[in-house]
């Protein structure tokens, strides 16, 4: 009997929330169907899943995104610019230390060569059947953000194509969970034919059906959770389909979740950092006293002769209070 595989792929969620339960129940669902037809089914994310705009995140230090993901069953994921620059070292050595899911990631190191523990440059998942599937994973290259935090990121192709180079004798397949973007991703696909499969992220940019480059089929599902990507292989003839699942066509799920987890994040950060005397108004073109408490704090902290800022980064007034 001839084996089918089904790869289901997120991207690019940046804590967004509202899809979430749709997604899990989506997922689980779509798993039990191809185990009880005993057919393989792979769940992965292609990075930037946390984002610490969403206050469930920034009080979790992106361990309840961690947690959502263990209870959607995913199987692998990678990183992306928000798990790798917005979180210090020591968040992100942490980041994955509850997880049920491999963490795939080529070109990113310690500032001594060394591998984080908590990640592997690839991996093998053998099916019952004896197929081999290769994971190979990278992350866009913030490399002066990255070398401030303490990691050494390196070029996102050349690891990935390096690994392919390792792994292709190894494996029957070979996917690749790209957070590079849709330029690099069509790069990759024209100079490394050992891939079969590129997922796409970061750019958020998204393939209704697919789009193949040479004998390459890249995937990519968008941003926000609004779809799910869906790759289907037929392991005999090697004929490999894609699609996207509009998550809104989905039956509804636990509508009050974002609120929920909204809540919990409040409660994580509920210890007073300050109490603000007055209340501060952000103005964008003129002065005003947020904008000054800000240069002035800005001159203090770096020693300078001048600060210089953009108005926009204050989006709202302060309320006087906590």
């Amino acid at each position: 009997m001839s084996e089918t595989i089904h790869i289901y792929h997120t991207n690019d969620l940046h804590s967004h929330f509202a899809h979430w339960p749709r997604i899990q129940s989506f997922l689980t669902e779509r798993r039990r169907w191809h185990e009880e037809a005993g057919d393989i089914c792979l769940v992965l994310d292609i990075g930037d899943h946390v984002d610490r705009s969403h206050p469930f995140t920034e009080g979790t230090a992106g361990k309840g995104n961690v947690q959502l993901l263990n209870e959607a069953g995913y199987d692998a994921v990678t990183i992306g610019n928000n798990e790798g620059i917005t979180l210090s070292k020591a968040e992100l050595d942490e980041l994955y230390v509850q997880a049920d899911f491999s963490v795939v990631v080529a070109n990113l190191v310690n500032l001594d060569g060394r591998q984080p523990e908590w990640a592997s440059p690839s991996q093998i998942i053998e099916t019952t059947d004896g197929t081999k599937i290769g994971l190979i994973a990278a992350t866009a290259e913030f490399t002066p953000f990255y070398r401030r935090l303490g990691w050494e990121v390196t070029s996102g192709r050349e690891a990935i194509k390096r690994e392919a180079a390792k792994m292709r004798h190894s494996v029957d397949f070979l996917i690749c969970m790209s957070h590079l973007g849709i330029r690099e991703d069509e790069l990759l696909a024209a100079e490394c034919p050992e891939l079969d499969i590129i997922l796409g992220a970061h750019t958020h940019h998204l393939f209704h059906q697919g789009k193949e480059i040479g004998g390459t089929l890249l995937g990519a599902a968008g941003k926000f959770g609004y779809y799910i990507g869906h790759i289907e292989i037929d392991i005999a003839s090697r004929k490999m389909t894609a699609e996207v699942v509009e998550t809104d066509q989905l039956p509804e799920a636990d509508e009050g979740f974002n609120e929920h987890l909204v809540g919990v994040g409040k409660q994580q950060m509920a210890e007073t950092v300050f109490f603000n005397e007055h209340h501060l108004k952000a103005e964008w073109f003129k002065p005003s006293t947020m904008a000054e408490l800000f240069g002035d704090a800005l001159v203090s902290f770096a020693s300078a002769d001048c600060g210089l800022f953009n108005a926009g980064i204050f989006m709202e007034d302060m309320p006087r209070g906590k």
